[in-house]
């Protein structure tokens, strides 16, 4: 960190005549006080001035007078680094409504979504706004991270509901309106994908409007089996919420739980305490999950565009990640090696010896996946120019991730922001400018080639010490927002600590919310027989399509296809070369 940086940021604040709120041990993290019917204002100043448009999410919190809504950008800074502004706003809880910025920055329109839903805040002049997460059959009434409303009392309102079939009769008019009678003013028929397996995280349900085979517009509804874990975050201690956030998601677990506890960190002002090993054991933690997220995206991208044998060679190989992740931490899934304070357990000289030769021949497992797929014509026919999004529109829609680096975004948490050790070494980061499916799996493949290159590095240079440092069982009171680069991409949490032994506030954003808006402009304009593997491009951590229904209106047709059934039609009309799928 330099002085110049935190210059840098400061000036962005005052030029704007606005208020840094009381300093803090994280200079980087720069919260400024905006008033409310400036916020459109400062945004514009934020775009125009100095190029800042990326927002990570809308933090919200109940608090005993108002409501404070926090916005944090992302801005960058001499040397190549990241700081963040964050606009703190306080907004009347007797009149709870605030301007929309969805105009600004059209990546936040499912965050202002995700805020009016959870607490009841209405965005003036937003242009969608309705719940997004939790069900219509909910009460009007009932805002679940308000703290006047209790588990205890969702669950009531909602048995009430469900005696006075009030689900049904919601459900029914869903169906009605979103896949008869809306729809036919929009196209000829819809395609109703979802919801997804309940076991997954982010249900989600997509309706295509389609005219002809070209989809001409999508809706999205999120949330059919939400768990309500930032509510559950309060009820419970800051040491079993380590359990709650690595269960967040499956794949991702330990970027879930390393970004919760640095958050923790920020909070207790430990973060600079943490030993140095811990910080490299965290560093290998996080990129031998990557490269078993990444082997598990391109084969199930295999899987969708008909090509199996990559899809069984991926699935063979990824045994090898698990097996180490497994010799590391005794899990092949949820780690639990992540400490307040450090980590849980180390890696032992006699283990490295065995890690590295499986990586290196994993590395070269990969490389034979990348060799196969690029000669196989029909796999990489079906992903080039489809699916295209700009940079200009990924920028726009707060893309993160590989779906960002695939449009020519150059961004990267690990390097532009650096946690754990990753400031101790240099690596690549590869970008693709096409903004296409095959762009993103270049990426997703050079980027597992980095990460084991990497994991050796950081293993052949663990220093010795300690593996943490004792960390107190109540956190000061105070705030932090932690961020890492998941496989997926841009992952953050935000905690608020009111100095107890449970968190007043914890907020969660995973990458694939992020990734929503540019998924949705992905698929306008697609064919209707690369649905599959474009819901696949931003690797969302939803589950594959359970069921495809179509409902030609024109015919009075209705069908049910399975996803294995459209994935077979859809190889067909590729074969055939029409792009028209044959029922």
């Amino acid at each position: 960190m330099t002085k110049s940086r935190i210059q840098a940021l400061d000036e962005i604040v005052t030029s704007m005549n606005l208020t840094i709120r009381e300093p803090t041990d994280y200079p980087l993290d720069l919260y400024v006080t905006v008033p409310s019917e400036r916020l459109i204002e400062i945004i514009k100043q934020l775009k125009g001035n100095y190029n800042v448009s990326h927002l990570s999410t809308i933090v919200v919190q109940d608090l005993e007078d108002n409501y404070k809504l926090l916005y944090p950008f992302s801005t960058n800074l001499t040397g190549g680094k990241m700081g963040k502004v964050i606009l703190d706003i306080r907004v009347d809880k007797n009149d709870p409504k605030i301007d929309s910025i969805v105009q600004e920055i059209p990546g936040a329109i499912y965050y202002e979504r995700e805020v009016y839903d959870m607490m009841g805040i209405q965005f003036k002049n937003h242009p969608d706004l309705q719940r997004i997460l939790t069900p219509d059959s909910l009460p009007r009434d009932i805002y679940p991270l308000r703290k006047n409303i209790s588990s205890e009392e969702i669950r009531r309102r909602f048995a009430e509901a469900r005696k006075e079939r009030e689900a049904e009769k919601k459900l029914k008019e869903y169906i009605r309106s979103e896949q008869l009678e809306y729809i036919s003013e929009k196209s000829d028929y819809s395609i109703a994908v979802g919801p997804q397996h309940p076991s997954l995280e982010e249900p989600i349900r997509f309706i295509f409007h389609v005219e002809g085979e070209t989809v001409r517009d999508v809706d999205l509804r999120l949330g059919f089996n939400h768990r309500g874990i930032e509510k559950a975050f309060e009820s419970r201690t800051w040491q079993k919420n380590l359990y709650l956030a690595e269960r967040i998601c499956g794949i991702c677990s330990d970027a879930h739980q390393l970004c919760y506890v640095q958050a923790v960190e920020k909070c207790a002002k430990i973060t600079y305490d943490i030993p140095e090993r811990a910080q490299f054991i965290r560093t290998i933690l996080a990129e031998l999950e990557r490269v078993h997220s990444h082997l598990l995206w391109y084969g199930i991208l295999a899987h969708n565009t008909g090509f199996d044998t990559i899809f069984q060679y991926t699935w063979r190989d990824r045994e090898i990640v698990m097996d180490i992740l497994e010799e590391i931490s005794g899990n092949r899934v949820n780690y639990a090696m992540h400490a307040i304070g450090g980590v849980r357990r180390d890696i032992r000289t006699e283990q490295v010896v065995k890690i590295i030769p499986k990586l290196k021949r994993l590395r070269k497992r990969i490389e034979e996946h990348q060799k196969m797929m690029m000669k196989e014509r029909s796999f990489v026919v079906r992903q080039k120019g489809v699916a295209i999004l700009t940079k200009e529109e990924a920028l726009s829609l707060c893309a993160v991730g590989p779906n960002a680096r695939s449009s020519g975004i150059d961004v990267d948490i690990r390097r532009d922001d650096p946690y754990a050790a990753y400031d101790q070494f240099s690596f690549d980061v590869p970008i693709m400018t096409e903004g296409d499916i095959f762009g993103g799996l270049i990426i997703r493949l050079e980027e597992s080639l980095v990460a084991i290159d990497l994991t050796i590095k950081v293993l052949e240079n663990l220093p010795q010490g300690d593996l943490k440092i004792k960390s107190p069982r109540i956190i000061p009171q105070g705030e932090g927002i932690s961020r890492v680069e998941a496989p997926r991409g841009e992952n953050l949490h935000y905690i608020q600590s009111n100095g107890t032994r449970k968190p007043e506030r914890i907020k969660v954003r995973a990458p694939t919310f992020a990734n929503m808006p540019s998924l949705k402009k992905r698929l306008i304009g697609i064919q209707v027989a690369d649905i599959p593997p474009v819901i696949r491009v931003i690797d969302p951590c939803i589950g594959c399509m359970d069921r495809v229904t179509f409902v030609d209106l024109k015919k009075g047709k209705t069908m049910e296809l399975s996803g294995e059934h459209l994935i077979s039609r859809g190889n067909r009309a590729y074969r055939l070369g029409t792009g028209v799928l044959d029922f």
